[in-house]
């Protein structure tokens, strides 16, 4: 018994170990990374998120230090499109240090000695699209010798990662729909105006509706008509019939994402119809349909 519990000590001593180097800092040829990992991300809207990393800047007076990201930007693994160092801030002396690509961030030499702890900040928006994105920062320390010259010290590497997770949200959960016009044709009826529904995604998407069991006991056998119609192009029309016996969700658009600098939401028109009067009922009928809204892979 004492041996099996002094082998699950030592194995835990050791996981515990393994995950402390792991998350600290690793050696690669002779340079330290660090691991600032956001991990998932879902950003509905703009968001700023912080980490602090261990470990501490010890800089002397007559130190400096050159600050650069080595990629373009933060690089997703899979399309190649990245996102700006722009949106990646490096926190310590009180202030936010901008990180760039193509001009080294040179930190003063006059400070006085002193230990700084070092966060990272990332701003995430709505935009940006899923994916996994890394990216790394070289901090290059320094010191002056005689004549103005610098001395490098050892550098130390930030590597960034995180993955943006694919998101989809809708207007109404819910449309209530009344039928109030007769057609031009004189026999089927339709809703004046179109109702509006609102999507808003950063991946590809679809759009159903499935008509409510309540609604649909009152309209008994009525086949009811659902049509989407796109302006400007912005998703893949669709025509498509309910009835009383078929209460599945049926596609009623497709679309690429919504989200981008010059709009959020992407509305889609919905027209409803039925074929002729003389099926259906008598007085004044309100129904719902449920808004359905899924990411869309094929």
């Amino acid at each position: 018994m004492k041996s099996c519990a002094l082998f699950k000590i030592l194995v835990l001593v050791c996981l515990l170990f393994w995950a402390n180097i792991s998350v600290e800092a690793s050696l690669i040829s002779g340079e330290k990374i660090l691991l600032a990992n956001f991990g998932k991300v879902t950003a509905t809207e703009t968001v700023a998120q912080k980490l602090t990393l261990p470990y501490t800047i010890k800089l002397e007076k007559g130190c400096g230090l050159t600050v650069l990201g080595e990629t373009p930007g933060l690089i997703n693994q899979v399309s190649g499109k990245s996102i700006a160092w722009e949106r990646v801030k490096l926190l310590f002396l009180g202030k936010a240090w901008n990180i760039s690509s193509y001009k080294a961030l040179e930190v003063s030499t006059v400070i006085e000695a002193r230990e700084m702890l070092l966060m990272v900040q990332c701003l995430f928006e709505a935009s940006d699209r899923p994916g996994n994105y890394e990216g790394m920062i070289t901090l290059q320390p320094w010191r002056e010798v005689q004549n103005g010259m610098r001395e490098n010290l050892k550098p130390v590497k930030i590597l960034v990662k995180f993955e943006i997770s694919p998101w989809i949200k809708l207007s109404n959960e819910v449309v209530t729909v009344n039928i109030n016009e007769v057609a031009s044709d004189g026999l089927s009826l339709k809703r004046g105006m179109p109702l509006s529904l609102k999507i808003a995604s950063n991946a590809k998407w679809a759009v159903s509706l499935a008509l409510d069991k309540n609604s649909n006991s009152i309209l008994k056998a009525v086949p009811f008509n659902v049509k989407t119609v796109s302006t400007n192009n912005s998703f893949q029309e669709f025509s498509q019939v309910f009835r009383d016996n078929n209460l599945e969700a049926k596609k009623i658009a497709i679309g690429m994402p919504t989200v981008n600098a010059e709009r959020y939401w992407c509305e889609i028109p919905l027209y409803f119809m039925i074929e002729s009067y003389l099926k259906y009922p008598a007085g004044k009928v309100d129904f719902q349909f449920h808004c359905v809204g899924e990411l869309f892979d094929n």
